[in-house]
């Protein structure tokens, strides 16, 4: 039994031993097991979606299937990389409960080490990015995803990928800031 993340190729020698009839000289069998996956866990923030994007990835590109907690959340598909969307609104801790692969269940001592998510960037508050847009009220466009509001002196540096637009007729976002930007 390999119960490391180690991948081992591991060959057994079985001899067939003669009763009454075969008195023939052994055959020698070479048998391959297969070493148990190694199995890792990464997640990212997508910050347009709410969503917390979870990427299993797995060393054989077989069938996988688990549950990732906390929420009792079925994931499958084939490997090597599985990605599962979850909703997220606030850090969060993923790890996997249970997993199979290629229809054999890994041991829960090598299941992979769980990953957080954060739903914020630790960048500096009223630093405008534009890295998806220009419209000054979508969250993504700002360094530590928070829209500014008047307590927040803002800076728009010369070398944003994109200038910021205060429009709330084409923001789909402005309502949730009264149309204002403050």
């Amino acid at each position: 039994t390999n119960t490391t993340a180690t991948q081992q190729t591991v060959f057994l020698v079985l001899t067939a031993t003669a009763t009454k009839i075969c008195a023939q000289a052994p055959d020698t069998v070479r048998l391959l097991i297969n070493p148990n996956p190694v199995v890792t866990l990464s997640g990212t923030y997508d910050c347009l979606n709410s969503n917390a994007v979870i990427t299993i990835t797995t060393t054989l590109g077989a069938a996988a299937s688990g549950v990732l907690q906390p929420g009792n959340i079925a994931s499958s598909g084939t490997g090597p990389t599985i990605s599962v969307n979850v909703p997220i609104s606030a850090a969060t801790t993923y790890s996997i409960s249970s997993m199979t692969v290629a229809g054999c269940s890994v041991a829960a001592a090598i299941l992979p080490t769980p990953v957080t998510v954060s739903t914020t960037l630790p960048g500096q508050p009223g630093l405008w990015v534009g890295t998806i847009d220009n419209d000054w009220f979508n969250k993504c466009n700002w360094a530590n995803l928070l829209v500014p509001d008047n307590t927040v002196d803002v800076h728009i540096p010369g070398t944003a990928i994109r200038y910021c637009e205060i429009n709330p007729n084409t923001s789909p976002y402005a309502s949730a800031y009264g149309d204002v930007a403050r």
